[in-house]
């Protein structure tokens, strides 16, 4: 969660790239549970922040461009008004696909991340080996008698495996759930790119292609807001980054 909070703000208000930014990337991959990345992890955050902020840069440019462009009377007589806001919310609805892509790309190479290095870290509070593998002998007692600690070090790193197994289980679950809703055929790798309850975009896991899904065009509800619902309203087909898949089936 505080990852994604953290990449979601970035995403709104970027930081100018310099060495101050990427010991910002640090601390969030720190808040994330992963520790002090080492050279992998370092080039893996500093490449995750430069494409996030030249994202945000390109967001922020169209952003300008669009409000720069706004109705006036030259447009207006010329007739090149609407053509140049449909360009625009074109190219806003593609960056908001890739954002959304992106984003939920980077929290599953997190997650996998912050498990692997869970593991690695019982595996060096254990001497080097995981629990059971010397043998099957009983653990050797503490000369000195003492107890306190252990256990409950053992019972935090068992409280974190067990949430990282419900994670993990939950996001699968949710992605056999959505197979069963898109009719995916695992022998011709066939699928409908909408869901029957009327949900879409990021509230949902991506499609076997890696895409957002969609909503059907041709029914009464051919458009994804940003919430990330389908529906017909304003709400769901004219904002900014609403998707109108009956435009996108033209286009």
């Amino acid at each position: 969660e505080h990852v994604a909070s953290a990449l979601q703000e970035g995403v709104r208000n970027p930081v100018p790239w310099s060495g101050e930014s990427s010991w910002l990337w640090m601390v969030v991959l720190r808040r994330a549970g992963l520790g002090s990345p080492g050279p992998l992890g370092q080039v893996l955050v500093l490449a995750t922040a430069l494409s996030l902020t030249l994202l945000a840069i390109t967001w922020n440019a169209l952003l300008a461009c669009r409000n720069a462009c706004q109705p006036g009377a030259s447009l207006h007589s010329d007739g090149l008004e609407q053509p140049n806001v449909i360009q625009q919310n074109v190219v806003l609805r593609n960056m908001t696909q890739r954002i959304q892509t992106a984003e939920q790309a980077l929290l599953r190479l997190l997650a996998t991340a912050r498990h692997a290095a869970n593991q690695g870290a019982k595996v060096a509070e254990g001497g080097g080996a995981p629990a059971g593998a010397g043998g099957g002998g009983a653990a050797e007692p503490d000369p000195a008698g003492r107890t306190d600690g252990i256990g409950g070090g053992e019972g935090g790193g068992a409280a974190s495996d067990d949430n990282e197994a419900d994670s993990e289980a939950e996001r699968t679950s949710e992605e056999e759930e959505q197979r069963a809703m898109i009719k995916y055929d695992r022998n011709t790798k066939k699928f409908l790119r909408f869901r029957p309850d009327f949900q879409c975009g990021s509230r949902v896991p991506l499609l076997p292609d890696e895409e957002p899904v969609e909503c059907n065009p041709d029914s009464d509800t051919p458009c994804c807001s940003a919430l990330g619902w389908c529906g017909k309203t304003k709400l769901h087909c004219k904002c900014p980054t609403c998707i109108d898949y009956r435009q996108e089936r033209r286009g």
